[in-house]
């Protein structure tokens, strides 16, 4: 009997120390602290957000500001642009970023022009430019946003620096690849139009690029 009270006045010593660790491990986190999506590395303003640049880490639930995102809505930004530059660690709200400002509404979708009909473009070309379409006679198709520009083993064509990092036209002077061909955002009646000049002159298409959309 001599025993027990010391036993277990041990086993309570040890049971408050596995408290206490599990608190400090687990428990905070369970009890004060929420998991947040955070930004990975600074972001530039003008950077289209990318899943590598965010991370998640703990938080007190106090320590969130307002608007901030949680993990399941970050997909909602991706591609959207920064409006301010936003530093590493910072959580993501959805007034630092706007649209990246697609064509893809419900007429419009994404058609493929084949390498075999362009017949001039410019090898600065990527994805979300702006191009008029001209043919080889000056017809004129329209202006267009790029949704895609591929190489031959369909692999998106990128600045070096990453597919986020926006620049100017004259300053993309290296890329990821060789353009073969491109993929486009237009309506059925558009791409259409494309099609059959090309089936019925045989003649190509002249991509001109644009700075942005009018």
């Amino acid at each position: 009997m001599r025993y027990i009270k010391p036993t277990i006045g041990i086993l309570l010593i040890i049971l408050a120390l596995l408290g206490g660790y599990y608190w400090e491990t687990q428990g905070r986190q369970s009890y004060q602290q929420i998991e947040v999506p955070v930004t990975s590395v600074d972001i530039l303003k003008g950077e289209r957000l990318g899943h590598q640049m965010v991370k998640t880490v703990y938080l007190d639930k106090g320590a969130l500001v307002g608007g901030a995102l949680m993990e399941k809505d970050i997909h909602q930004l991706v591609d959207s642009r920064a409006t301010q530059f936003i530093p590493a660690n910072s959580q993501i709200v959805r007034e630092y970023f706007e649209s990246s400002n697609t064509s893809f509404t419900k007429n419009r979708s994404v058609f493929s022009l084949p390498s075999s009909w362009i017949f001039s473009k410019s090898s600065s070309l990527r994805k979300g430019d702006w191009v008029e379409i001209y043919g080889e006679d000056i017809s004129y198709f329209g202006r267009y946003q790029i949704a895609f520009v591929k190489d031959q083993g369909d692999v998106e064509i990128e600045n070096p620096e990453g597919p986020y990092i926006e620049k100017n036209i004259l300053e993309r002077t290296v890329s990821t690849g060789f353009i073969h061909h491109v993929e486009l955002y237009c309506t059925l009646e558009d791409y259409s139009c494309l099609l059959d000049y090309v089936k019925t002159t045989g003649m190509g298409l002249l991509l001109v690029q644009r700075e942005e959309a009018d």
